[in-house]
């Protein structure tokens, strides 16, 4: 019988030391819970701050040849300020692709980039492209296509250039300047370069361009001046 009641004894000690260890896990089960939770929110905005604040290069090919390089989301050097454009936002994409032959490097960067102006409410973009294509005499390719830029055409200058004859104040400068009817052109461009150095102090270029303007405003200045038919 005292075998049996200390039998008793010792599996009522057991129980008891359990139900206390059963009534302290929830509290623990909480509070790592809890750290695991905040660690985790800590890791989630670490990888925000990465996209957002952080290029990134991604290898395109197996053995790294080509690589696509992204900006980040937000930096500041996307955000632009100039008195014709006002203030406008542009991001830039780079790719790059070397090629090793004959013991030369062959390069292709690629560098497009888009933008746009709130003041003038115009989307502005290039695509850059520059080939190094023969290394031994530095021969270099470049091709860039682009549009959305606005500019004026030379008449216009000569115009307000003569209209400023005879003014020497800055403000009787700007009063013309501010009052001078500006009729901008939206312009779209080719243009190509090809440049060597067959020796060291010499550099060889040559190439073209082409650009396509169209008047911004012809639409009011066509229905304002009575023509039938406008674009």
């Amino acid at each position: 019988v005292a075998l049996y009641d200390d039998a008793e004894l010792i599996i009522a000690q057991i129980m008891q030391q359990q139900a206390k260890t059963d009534l302290s896990d929830p509290i623990s089960l909480q509070k790592d819970s809890t750290i695991h939770t905040t660690d985790k929110h800590a890791i989630i905005n670490e990888q925000a701050r990465d996209i957002l604040l952080s290029s990134h290069k991604f290898n395109i090919t197996n053995n790294g040849n080509a690589n696509l390089e992204l900006p980040p989301i937000i930096t500041p050097s996307m955000i632009q300020w100039s008195g014709n454009k006002g203030l406008s936002l542009r991001t830039r994409l780079r790719f790059n692709f070397n090629k090793q032959h004959n013991y030369s490097d062959y390069k292709i960067e690629i560098s497009p980039s888009v933008g746009y102006s709130f003041k003038q409410k115009q989307i502005y973009w290039s695509t850059p492209l520059l080939w190094y294509c023969a290394p031994a005499i530095n021969g270099k390719l470049h091709f860039e296509a682009g549009g959305g830029a606005r500019n004026y055409n030379n008449k216009q200058a000569e115009e307000l250039r003569h209209k400023l004859q005879g003014y020497e104040h800055y403000d009787s400068l700007q009063n013309v300047i501010d009052n001078y009817g500006f009729h901008d052109y939206r312009d779209t461009h080719l243009q190509t370069d090809f440049s060597l150095s067959p020796m060291s102090g010499i550099v060889l270029t040559s190439g073209f361009r082409y650009h396509r303007r169209t008047l911004v405003e012809w639409n009011d200045l066509a229905k304002s001046a009575g023509l039938a038919h406008y674009l």
